[in-house]
């Protein structure tokens, strides 16, 4: 059976996780994110933080494009949808919302027949004749624990929620994640969630490295077991990008300092636009392509730390 995949929330250029079960799920993919969650009026430090989970943009390209999550837009994209569209559109969502339910409540029904079928034969087997359980008619004429009531929200629009999974498709996917490239920096973005996979392919953790100085850093295992041992800075275009020797010197020492290694990476044949992405399998073969150019080095300052 495939595991359903994880509703990412896009709220303007932030991407959230509300659900803790996607969260532990995530977790498993060595994707951590970062608590944000908190009161207005009684804010709280770090360790204190909860739900919502924030996510990297690296991190939701990641899983976007390996088909572990997808992009559910805001309630703003929805409202403007909804304002914008014509009654031949809503007549439609109409009908998609009805099918929906009947759908949910189907498979209700057959939930509630088998639990009623289980409780009867226990009743029989344990020599209660007399069940105490009231039943009811239902539309098919079957029986049922609970009356039917008219469903007058099927007369309303359909709702933002009832519509996250329809968002789940190749086409619109693809262009959820243009518009996120194009708010999350493009191009640039690009060469960094290369990076971003081609570390999570070596089994390292990825977090945010502003901290430090840097695009990423790295953990050699669960964060809340290891300490992380790289900070990680891409460079955008491989052989015309001007390090700078204060920026070895600065970023050497600062590393060997609290004690991880400096490392800088980048795509040897330079990294291809957000443009060209597919969806597989066009995209795999490109995205793959792309961990297999990368480069890194890492720096070390000897002599103190």
């Amino acid at each position: 059976m495939e595991e359903e995949k994880v509703a990412i929330t896009v709220i303007g250029d932030r991407a959230l996780i509300f659900s803790l079960d996607d969260v532990k799920r995530l977790r498993d993919l060595k994707v951590t994110g970062v608590l944000s969650g908190t009161l207005p009026i009684a804010t709280q430090q770090n360790i204190f933080l909860g739900l919502p989970l924030q996510l990297m943009s690296e991190e939701v390209v990641y899983l976007v494009l390996n088909r572990y999550g997808y992009l559910v837009p805001s309630k703003f994209f929805y409202n403007n949808l909804l304002s914008s569209s014509t009654d031949g559109d809503l007549e439609k969502f109409l009908e998609l919302k009805n099918e929906i339910f009947q759908s949910q409540t189907k498979q209700k029904e057959l939930d509630n027949l088998v639990k009623q079928k289980n409780l009867v034969n226990n009743n029989n087997n344990n020599g209660n004749g007399n069940s105490h359980l009231v039943l009811h008619k239902g539309s098919n004429n079957e029986s049922t624990f609970f009356y039917e009531i008219d469903n007058q929200s099927l007369k309303s629009y359909p709702s933002y929620k009832s519509f996250q999974k329809y968002y789940d498709k190749s086409d619109i996917q693809l262009k959820l994640l243009n518009e996120f490239f194009m708010k999350n920096g493009g191009d640039l973005l690009m060469a960094n969630c290369n990076m971003f996979s081609y570390l999570l392919s070596k089994n390292y953790y990825i977090a945010p490295g502003l901290k430090f100085g840097g695009n990423f850093i790295a953990y050699p295992g669960d964060p809340l077991n290891y300490h992380s041992h790289l900070i990680v800075n891409v460079i955008q275009d491989f052989y015309t990008d001007d390090i700078g020797l204060n920026r070895i010197v600065n970023g050497g020492r600062l590393a060997t300092s609290v004690k991880k290694i400096w490392t800088i990476g980048g795509n040897k044949n330079g990294n291809k636009s957000y443009k060209d992405l597919r969806f597989p399998p066009n995209n795999e073969t490109l995205h793959q392509q792309q961990q297999q150019d990368l480069v890194c080095f890492s720096i070390e300052w000897s002599g103190f730390g």
